[in-house]
C-alpha cells in the first residue's frame, strides 16, 4: 500500500508542472536567469495578475533574451499544503550579458 501511495505522489509531483517561455532573441547561449522569483497568488490566482518590467530588469528592452513562468514542484507542494489557498508561480527573466 505504501508503495502505491508513493508512486501516486511521485506521478502527481512530476506531471503537475507547467512552463511558458517567450524567446525574444534567437541563438543566445543559456545562462542563469537575472530575475528568478516566486510570484504570490491566492486561490489559484483567479482574477489576479502580476506585472514585471523585463526591460527595467535587464537595463533596456533590447537586452531581454527570454521571459518565462513555471509552476514548479515546489510551487505545487506549497499549493497542495495550503489546499490551494496560496498558489505561487515562478517568474524568470533572462538578460543578454
Amino acid at each position: 500500500m505504501f508503495q502505491k501511495v508513493l508512486c501516486l505522489v511521485a506521478f502527481v509531483a512530476l506531471t503537475g508542472c507547467a512552463q511558458t517561455k517567450f524567446n525574444l532573441q534567437e541563438n543566445r547561449d543559456s545562462h542563469p536567469p537575472t530575475y528568478d522569483r516566486a510570484q504570490d497568488y491566492f486561490v489559484g490566482g483567479v482574477g489576479q495578475q502580476k506585472n514585471i518590467d523585463p526591460g527595467a530588469i535587464c537595463g533596456g528592452r533590447d537586452k531581454v533574451v527570454r521571459v518565462e513562468t513555471e509552476f514548479t514542484v515546489a510551487n505545487w507542494a506549497a499549493s497542495a499544503l495550503t489546499l490551494g489557498i496560496y498558489s505561487p508561480l515562478q517568474a524568470r527573466v533572462y538578460c543578454a550579458e
